[in-house]
């Protein structure tokens, strides 16, 4: 792009719409020519920060309306991230597997040095499931 095109009076308007709250989709509609990607850049490189929040509409008996936030139950929430403890199974000897016996069923977690004769892998069942 050409380097005379942000001029100041193009910046001042650029200023002002982002701190009136304008997204830079209508900041670059306005100052026209120009792409909302390229509204977003020269943002940046002036270092303006964070676009002032627009105004919330209050409610008819004069209180702000507050966004529920959505509680997810435990049970929509992914395994990993709700910490599901493990299945209890009895202990039992780690089984011992080379690359070529490993399956999407097991765990492939290595152990030992590669090349070794005690390299083996985890294999415990449930890696992928």
């Amino acid at each position: 792009m050409r380097g005379d095109f942000w001029t100041k009076e193009r910046i001042g308007a650029l200023k002002r719409l982002w701190a009136q709250g304008e997204t830079a989709g209508a900041i670059a509609k306005t100052i026209g020519g120009v792409s909302r990607g390229a509204v977003l850049g020269k943002i940046f490189r002036l270092r303006l920060g964070a676009a002032a929040k627009p105004a919330t509409k209050a409610a008819p008996n004069g209180k702000a309306k507050k966004a529920k936030a959505r509680r997810v139950s435990a049970k929509d929430r992914p395994a990993r991230r709700r910490g599901a403890e493990p299945q209890a199974t009895a202990p039992r000897a780690p089984k011992r597997k080379s690359v070529f016996d490993l399956t999407n069923q097991c765990c492939r977690w290595p152990h030992g040095e590669p090349g070794a004769k005690n390299n083996h892998f985890c294999c415990a069942s449930g890696a992928d499931v």
